[in-house]
């Protein structure tokens, strides 16, 4: 990514080239001596700027100085520029994080002053820091804010540097035709304006030109190279920019293999750089010098010049420079015969690259290791390299389409934009002349109007000023609550992580209590943080309903299920009754959950022991009610209004923040809802009610086709996947069923028992269990799943109300594949079941494309691994028998036929019969590739009697005849 110094915008918009012609001498008098505040703010700035450039180090106290005078005199002027000079010279010293702190601490106080120029600046300068640092889709956000906020200041001036670094970006994310548009405008603007922008228009041939290089167009990248060439011979003052043109047509004309013409550009910018001590530029022109020098089959001179880059490179952290010189390296040891060094550079190449593995550079990578095949006649490893690369080509090809195709759909959309535009512009000139005749007329009626609305304007303002007010305290005080209910969480991080460790040393049991008495009440800490923060949110008017369409009466059956473990833990008897239905709703679950769980939370804090909790769901006129109760209340009439104020608490004894209540009010506010609370003798007793409407005022507007969660599927000509569903709750496994049975054929289990058996009869695709059940619980039944031979490959996924991390573990230690938390999201168990079968469809096809079937590539744990090498170890055995049957199959590995046959469909995707012929076919493949006997001998070897049958089946299998084969081979 190229630098840009968009403080240029700065010094240009307030006119202060003229402070490099003042002497230092006299500034630094007039910052000692100067009386005057604002005389001696500007001698600070003007000496300050100067430093930037020549002695950093020198910058920062002048730039302090002023910041205590704006705070001494609270001029946000001084301070505005102040941080806006910082921010740059942090720039320089490379303090990027504090760079984007002086910046926006520049905005701030550029706002407070309303200076829009000097604010649109700041957020300029920021917007480079972040494409500095690596994070262009912030500094696209910004930018394109930046860019609009100019268009509607009085002038356009800036902007020209606003569409350059668009235009930058835009080329760094691949969308060149978008690039190129904002480049063009760049230099039309610098041309159309009286600014002196020579530095800006080199800047912007040479990007153009390397958009040009990237798109393979090598004529009309010349002519912008030498664009920009011709440009910098109007100020020779500095090498710099000739320089940096220089590097970009050398890695124009290497890129057309044109290295002849490259190599004695390489070579100025090589000798420059090493006498001026510019490293970047060092880099790129020893990083040319050692490609050029490769291409003449200088493979010493090369590898000199690649050393070189190679030092700067590491000192500099680049890391695209890295990876093209270790490719390089790797491609001159190969080519000198020098195998360890060759896999060394490949070895660094790969590290480097192992998170961008679809990229241009990876391409690269992979084209040296084919060249390396190829020398070494490797030609399985050579043809596998060669697939992986076609299959990488067509990848960026397809995302370079992408990206065109949006890039040419925003220009049409833009040219249709303007057409719109030149449309209204000509209907708004009829519409003029039509108003210009009923001008007179309307002229005196409108002068009458505007003295009466003067006196009813002037009584608006100030009402408009004291609602203001308001609205800051207001907004002051949700900020407050914000700000320290997010610092509350970094120390109850710091308080839970060493618990966990103590926790789980050797403790004795009153050290244990007392360890769970702080874990405890660091939860319930959490739970406040997170409801302050609700409602910061509420105040601040950033929370918003999102309505969906579902099943309430599931979702609500599914929320309740970890308080029923909760009652059944304690004793607490919890009666339940919610009405079903058959219709859908729209309704926010996040929301009713919030306001369900903290009425129940409440209802189980203050219930006494063995005393009922109550709560029931029923839909009345379009509205969901609610209703929670609970006995042991000692509440009067006259405290109920109370009880959804903020922090109330009845007496100071109570375990309760008083914020639960509060949040549960300030919820069904939102929802357009309400909320009663009473009394009937000892039972404290909830009602709430909320529309179910479709539209909302509060809710965010959704589309009107959601769009579904992308999940994989089954071969859809294949049989329907089983699917195994364990829970003792049958209303829970008529959820679940209703879920999976459009896509899967669907058996339970009331237990772990039960599912045991029926997975060992049926050998289901994948299994769905709840953990807490009578007889064997879903832990349990995991370790007995997985450690059958006839079960093991099963993918398992844990559902379960238990949510500690202890409980998670235990379920990862008895190797599930996937566990969730109730209430689960119907979405993401559809998504997990889906991947879980698709991984398998994964290893199957894998078998499928495998000459020799090897355990540890297949499978994933150890009780398959051995199951295999039995399968193995009996083919060895029988492989000549013609006579061995599936029925034989079957009971040397000690299963029925029926089990057998599922375990491989299931595992490896084929029958026993088809797996048997195949192994028979793959190692009869093998022994035509030795050539070491004659098709019939090898028919016969492998168990098949008749020869045109051998043939008829080796050709389905490898889509040639053996003889074929056996030649090619």
């Amino acid at each position: 990514m190229k630098k840009i110094i968009p403080l240029l915008l700065f010094l240009i918009s307030s006119g202060v080239y003229a402070q490099f012609e003042r002497q230092i001498d006299s500034l630094q008098k007039a910052v000692k001596t100067e009386k005057d505040p604002y005389y001696k703010a500007n001698a600070l700035l003007e000496l300050a700027l100067i430093y930037l450039d020549s002695d950093p180090e020198k910058a920062q106290p002048l730039l302090d100085e002023l910041k205590a005078l704006g705070i001494a005199r609270k001029t946000h002027k001084e301070l505005a520029f102040a941080y806006l000079y910082e921010g740059h010279l942090k720039t320089r010293l490379g303090k990027m994080d504090e760079a984007v702190v002086s910046y926006q601490k520049s905005i701030e106080e550029a706002a407070l002053l309303k200076d829009p120029y000097t604010y649109l600046i700041g957020k300029s300068n920021l917007a480079q820091t972040y494409m500095d640092t690596g994070k262009e889709d912030q500094a696209e956000t910004l930018l394109l804010a930046v860019e609009a906020q100019y268009k509607r200041a009085p002038k356009t001036f800036g902007l020209e540097g606003i569409y350059f670094l668009l235009g930058v970006i835009y080329k760094e994310k691949g969308h060149l035709n978008t690039a190129l548009k904002y480049l063009h405008k760049t230099d039309a603007m610098i041309k159309k304006s009286d600014l002196d922008g020579v530095f800006m228009r080199i800047g912007v041939f040479t990007e153009i030109a390397t958009i040009y290089k990237d798109l393979g167009n090598q004529t009309k990248a010349l002519e912008s190279i030498n664009k920009a060439l011709e440009l910098q011979q109007q100020d020779t003052s500095q090498m710099g920019p000739l320089m940096e043109i220089l590097v970009v047509k050398g890695e124009i004309l290497l890129a057309f293999d044109e290295h002849e013409k490259a190599r004695p550009l390489f070579e100025q910018v090589f000798n420059h750089a090493q006498t001026s001590k510019q490293k970047q530029l060092l880099d790129r022109a020893a990083i040319g010098l050692g490609d050029v020098w490769q291409r003449k089959g200088d493979y010493k001179k090369s590898e000199h010049y690649l050393d070189i880059a190679k030092v700067i490179s590491l000192e500099n952290n680049t890391d695209y420079f890295l990876t093209h010189i270790y490719t390089l390296s790797a491609r001159n040891h190969i080519r000198t015969k020098n195998p360890k060094r060759y896999h060394e550079f490949v070895t660094l190449a790969e590290q480097m690259l192992a998170n961008e593995k679809e990229s241009q550079a990876y391409l690269e990578l992979i084209k040296t290791k084919i060249e390396f095949a190829k020398a070494n006649n490797q030609l399985d490893q050579a043809l596998k390299l060669t697939q992986q690369r076609d299959e990488l080509q067509q990848k960026l090809d397809q995302k370079a389409d992408a990206m065109h195709f949006e890039d040419f759909e925003t220009k049409y959309q833009s040219e249709k934009k303007a057409q719109q535009i030149k449309l209204l512009s000509v209907q708004k000139q009829l519409a003029e002349k039509q108003k210009n005749t009923q001008l007179v007329v309307f002229s005196t009626l409108l002068l009458l109007l505007v003295l009466g609305g003067y006196l009813i304007y002037a009584s608006y303002k100030n009402r408009l000023r004291t609602a203001e007010k308001l609205r800051e305290i207001n907004d002051m005080k949700s900020r407050f609550f914000a700000n320290i209910s997010h610092e509350f969480r970094t120390p109850l991080t710091l308080i839970k992580s060493p618990l966990q460790t103590l926790r789980a040393s050797k403790m004795d049991d009153t050290q244990n209590r007392q360890l769970s008495l702080i874990d405890k009440n660091a939860d319930r800490m959490l739970e406040l943080v997170n409801q302050l923060l609700e409602l910061s949110k509420i105040d601040g008017g950033h929370f918003k309903l999102i309505l969906k369409e579902g099943q309430l009466d599931e979702f609500l059956s599914a929320m309740i299920e970890p308080f029923a473990f909760q009652a059944s833990e304690t004793g607490t008897p919890l009666i339940t009754n919610i009405e079903k239905t058959t219709t859908t709703y729209y309704f926010d679950k996040d929301i009713i959950e919030k306001i369900a769980s903290n009425l129940l939370s409440n209802a189980f804090k203050y219930a006494p022991p063995q005393q009922p909790i109550y709560f029931s769901a029923t839909v009345t006129q379009n509205q969901l009610e609610l209703r929670v109760a609970n006995a042991g209340t000692d509440l009067k009439k006259e405290d109920l209004p109370k009880l959804f104020e903020r922090f109330y608490q009845k007496n100071e004894s109570a375990n309760s923040s008083g914020i639960g209540l509060a949040l549960v009010k300030e919820l069904v506010d939102l929802y357009k809802g309400s909320i009663e609370a009473g009394i009937d003798g000892q039972m404290l007793r909830f009602l709430v009610r909320l529309p179910l409407d479709a539209s909302h005022p509060n809710a965010l507007p959704q589309p009107q086709t959601e769009a579904p969660i992308e999940v994989p599927v089954a071969d859809v000509t294949q049989d329907l996947p089983i699917l195994l569903l364990v829970d003792d709750n049958a209303e829970i496994r008529q959820v679940l069923r209703a879920l999976f049975e459009p896509d899967y054929q669907i058996v339970e289990a009331a237990n772990g028992q039960e599912a045991l058996k029926v997975a060992q009869k049926e050998i289901p695709d994948c299994i769905v269990s709840d953990i807490m059940m009578p007889k064997m619980d879903g832990l349990a039944f995991t370790h007995a799943l997985k450690t059958n031979e006839l079960t093991s490959f099963i993918p398992l996924v844990l559902l379960t109300a238990k949510t500690s991390d202890e409980t998670h573990l235990q379920a990862l230690q008895n190797t599930a594949d996937a566990f969730l938390t109730k209430p689960f999201n119907h979405d993401i168990l559809k998504a997990t079941v889906a991947q879980l079968i698709a991984e398998r469809r994964k290893l199957q096809q894998r078998y499928s494309q495998e000459l020799v079937l090897k355990p540890m590539d297949v499978v994933i744990n150890t009780v398959d691994e051995r199951f295999l090498d039995k399968l193995q170890q009996v083919i060895a055995t029988e492989l000549a028998n013609a006579d061995f049957s599936t029925d034989d199959f079957a009971k040397s590995v000690g299963m029925s036929r029926m089990q057998l046959h599922r375990k491989l469909k299931t595992l490896l995707g084929v029958s026993a019969t088809e797996f048997l012929r195949n192994e028979r076919l793959k190692v009869a493949a093998g022994l035509l590739r030795s050539k070491n006997a004659n098709v019939s001998e090898i028919a016969y070897a492998v168990g098949f009697n008749d020869l045109s049958y051998f043939s008829k089946c080796f050709k389905e299998h490898f889509k040639t005849t053996p003889t074929d084969y056996a030649n090619n081979g």
